[in-house]
């Protein structure tokens, strides 16, 4: 595991083309020196990372206790959440790049990593409570939520749940079309297979929810989070997120949503910006459903580049 921190620069500026075209060019220089890349993310060591700050248990409003991780100090406060399965530390690599500018939190949502499993609906809107309960016990004033896939949606909705208290919502991989649900298609069938034989199927519905990636590495840490899961949590937990409509949300919502995507399946970005009022996206073709894990460096980049933005069209992030 290499030793060397990331570190993100933000502007106050607008973000101007000669800004990106720098910012690639920062980026071209950190690849091919290898820095910020994990090159054995495999190694279970890497997940501590997360841990050397204060960690926490916050009680959610059924009473679960869901873990938290807390670094930093400055606001506006970055929450993200992570998707199905998974936990908090797949969020190292940008707890590490963000914390010296921002208050960072990541959080286990209940039946994930550290946190408890003592609960009867497994939904988006109980998920939702464990992040509107963890930016209420922190205080954390006006709160940008970063959401990864199933994270999205929990996002989305505690977002909508606590207005006024979230600036912005971040989507990654999530919601290339606004408009539609996530669980069209082989989502809705891979469920059925995996209520009737978690441990066979399992493999195979994660290769596939993970995408081509070139890191073997990584896929099978992946490979091994997601098919660990208990399937009494699992597979609810997935039927809630194909379920779940993310139009009612986004209607209510008066702050800017933005994205980061892999680019596969395409971004409607015109569609997206005509449905919400404020829309920006950016896209790291090929980076696959994890982009955070599989391209670390370009992911900080692109979330920098747009809370740069949310700083030029805002207050530049007031508590």
């Amino acid at each position: 595991m290499s030793s060397m921190r990331c570190s993100v620069i933000r502007s106050r500026r607008p973000v101007h083309r000669a800004d990106r075209r720098l910012a690639r060019a920062l980026l071209a220089c950190a690849l091919a020196a290898g820095g910020c890349v994990d090159r054995n993310a495999s190694d279970e060591s890497w997940r501590l990372r997360i841990m050397v700050g204060r960690s926490i248990d916050v009680a959610s409003a059924d009473g679960v206790s869901v873990a938290v991780s807390v670094e930093g100090f400055h606001p506006p406060a970055l929450v993200f959440i992570h998707g199905w399965s998974e936990d908090r530390s797949y969020w190292a690599a940008q707890i590490e790049a963000f914390l010296a500018e921002h208050r960072v939190v990541a959080l286990d949502l209940a039946g994930h990593g550290a946190s408890g499993t003592d609960r009867r609906n497994w939904t988006i809107e109980a998920f939702a409570a464990d992040v509107r309960s963890v930016v209420n016990e922190l205080n954390l004033g006006s709160a940008i939520l970063i959401g990864h896939s199933l994270g999205a949606a929990v996002a989305l909705e505690a977002a909508r749940s606590m207005p006024g208290r979230v600036r912005a919502v971040v989507l990654v991989d999530a919601y290339q079309d606004l408009s539609q649900p996530a669980g069209e298609g082989e989502t809705l069938r891979a469920i059925e297979q995996l209520r009737s034989d978690f441990v066979g199927r399992c493999p195979e519905f994660a290769r596939g929810w993970i995408g081509a990636q070139s890191d073997t590495g990584l896929v099978f840490r992946i490979t091994q989070d997601l098919c660990s899961a208990n399937p009494a949590i699992a597979v609810p937990v997935l039927e809630s997120f194909a379920s779940y409509d993310p139009v009612p949300a986004l209607a209510a919502l008066e702050i800017p949503v933005l994205a980061i995507e892999p680019g596969a399946p395409p971004t409607a970005l015109e569609a997206n910006r005509l449905r919400v009022g404020s829309y920006d996206a950016r896209i790291l073709s090929g980076a696959g459903h994890f982009p955070m894990l599989a391209r670390p460096v370009e992911f900080n980049l692109a979330l920098a580049e747009l809370l740069a933005g949310l700083e030029v069209a805002g207050d530049g992030g007031s508590p």
